[in-house]
This record gives structure tokens, C-alpha cells and sequence, in this order.
């Protein structure tokens, strides 16, 4: 699409361009357990990125091919891609958390996952208990996006341009209020830990691209006439983005187990940003174990609708 065009809604073939890409992404992140996946991630995706960057023009021209390289590398080692993968995300202390709520909570289950299943719940996706992490892992979200932008892309050949519009209002704020705001932090994990462990750079590079396509999204839901007000919106709604405060040595003790659990510095502010945006924060008053279970939550991920899960499985 001739980027100096301004049509009265988006097309549909680019949503389901970015939806792919998202797809893709999303994919990427999952751990490379199979030997099919840690190959797609070697042979297959590097060229699906080029292509996809060639059609949208989303991330620099080097980061597929700096990611092609590094995955390659990685997997020419001992246990490939996921002794990387495990180094980076799971072994205990993990130095990259690929949890959202670690870096925008300090904790999990906190807040902003709560804010994740809301977005989740409200557009009919319900836990599918085969995907053993935590909602607000990055796999999730990227494919969370993908399925907004695959019902966009419905609505608008449907002829229903008024959902198609809400839909991307969801896919904005999420983005904004969510991605956009700690996948910085995780990249910058990602950096200290590659110069710590000397391991290859190819999840960072990942990353990087992901942070490149929500930011490519943000710009084009600006680009189409009456839409720039979703992100405008959306900027206003977020809180500002960075760590959680340092701890101030005192310990907060949870009302369910009676375990210390979270500083209270940072405790009394992130009570103090949710009650100031009129949010419940009684999650807030028990540790993170006590909290998941008081909610009804466990690990968990999504069940996508057919359509979508066929492209994850390409």
C-alpha cells in the first residue's frame, strides 16, 4: 500500500499482514522444545521476516538477517536453541524475564496481568490449559494481537467498519499500555545477559523486531483519518514506563500466608497508581502465590479460534 495514501479505513490485506507477523512472532517465543520448531526457527522464519519486512517496512533490514545469523549459531551448540532459551528465560535466577508483570509489577499476578485477562476475557479467548506459563507471557501477547487484527480484517471485508474500528482501538491500547512499555526493559535484560553469559544474540534480536512491529502498528493506526485519537487515547491511559521503585528494606506481609513478600515502597505505589486510575488493588494485599489462587488462576494460555491456530502451526 502507497504509505502516502490516506484511505478511509485500513485494508484488510495489510491487517493480515501484520497479523502474520505478529503470528510469527509469537510463534518464535514459544520454547523450541521439538526439533521441527528449533528448524523453523532456523530455516523457515529468517525468511518469513524478510518478507514480511519487505510488505511492511517494520524493523530495520539487518535484524532478520542478524537474527538468521545468530539463531544459526545458536543452534550448532549443545542442546541448540533452547539450552539458549532456557539459559535466557527458565533456569533459576533467569536473567530475561518473558513475563510481562515481572517487569511493569515486580511480581506475578499482579496488576498489569489482571489488565492482560481483562483484554483477553472481554474478546471470548478462554485458558487452554496446554500453554503452562502465565497469561502475560510474550508469546501470548503477540498472538493476542494477531487475533484482534484477524477479526479487524474480517469486519472490514464484512462490510462492518464500526467493529473494525473498536477492534483496533483494542489492539492500540493494549500495545501501548502494555508491549510498548516493557519490552524495552526485557530487551535491555536480554543485552546484560548475552555480554554476562556470552551467549548469541538471537531471542534479543527477536525482541527488538517485536518492539519494531508495535511500534509500526502504533504508527499506522495514526496514519488512518479519525483514528489518531486511539492513540492518543491510549498514551494518556498508560503509566509512565520503567522498573518498579527499589526496595526500601521493609518487608509487606501477606493477609493469606502471613510470608513477607513485597517492599512496601513499592507497594504503596503501585496502590497509589491504580486507586488514582479508580482500580481495585486488593490483589496487591497478598503474595503472589496466595494471589493466583484467590483469583482462580493458574498457568495458563490461550485458545485461539481455528483459524489463527492453523497459522500458528505453519
Amino acid at each position: 500500500m502507497n504509505r502516502n495514501e490516506q484511505p478511509s479505513v485500513p485494508d484488510p490485506a495489510e491487517l493480515d499482514l501484520r497479523a502474520e507477523l505478529h503470528l510469527c512472532l509469537g510463534r518464535a517465543f514459544l520454547p523450541p522444545s521439538e526439533p521441527e520448531l528449533e528448524q523453523a526457527l532456523v530455516e523457515a522464519l529468517p525468511h518469513d521476516l524478510r518478507a514480511l519486512n519487505e510488505a511492511l517496512g517494520y524493523t530495520a533490514e539487518s535484524n532478520p538477517e542478524r537474527f538468521a545469523a545468530s539463531a544459526r549459531k545458536a543452534s550448532t551448540q549443545p542442546e541448540g536453541l533452547m539450552r539458549l532459551y532456557s539459559r535466557l528465560f527458565l533456569a533459576p535466577p533467569f536473567p530475561a524475564a518473558i513475563n510481562a508483570g515481572i517487569h511493569l509489577d515486580g511480581s506475578l499476578m499482579g496488576a498489569s496481568v489482571v489488565g492482560m485477562e481483562d483484554f483477553y476475557f472481554r474478546h471470548g479467548l478462554e485458558k487452554d490449559r496446554e500453554f503452562k506459563d502465565l497469561p502475560d507471557h510474550l508469546a501470548l501477547q503477540l498472538q493476542f494481537v494477531a487475533y484482534l487484527l484477524e477479526l479487524a480484517a474480517e469486519a472490514l471485508r464484512a462490510g462492518e467498519d464500526e467493529k473494525a474500528a473498536e477492534l483496533l482501538t483494542e489492539t492500540a491500547a493494549f500495545e501501548q499500555q502494555y508491549m510498548k512499555r516493557w519490552l524495552p526493559l526485557l530487551i535491555t535484560d536480554m543485552e546484560k545477559a548475552e555480554a554476562e553469559y556470552e551467549v548469541p544474540a538471537a531471542y534479543r534480536y527477536l525482541a527488538v523486531m517485536a518492539l519494531d512491529a508495535v511500534a509500526c502498528d502504533l504508527e499506522a493506526w495514526g496514519r488512518w483519518p479519525g483514528r489518531s485519537s486511539i492513540t492518543e487515547s491510549a498514551e494518556a491511559d498508560q503509566e509512565p514506563a520503567g522498573r518498579p521503585a527499589a526496595a526500601s528494606g521493609e518487608r509487606a506481609a501477606c493477609r493469606c500466608c502471613g510470608n513477607e513478600y513485597l517492599p512496601a515502597a513499592e507497594l504503596a505505589q503501585m496502590v497509589q497508581a491504580l486507586e488514582a486510575r479508580g482500580l481495585s488493588t486488593e490483589h496487591l494485599t497478598v503474595c503472589p502465590d496466595c494471589s493466583a489462587a484467590e483469583m482462580g488462576l493458574s498457568p495458563t494460555g490461550l485458545k485461539l479460534p481455528d483459524a489463527v491456530r492453523r497459522q500458528t502451526e505453519r
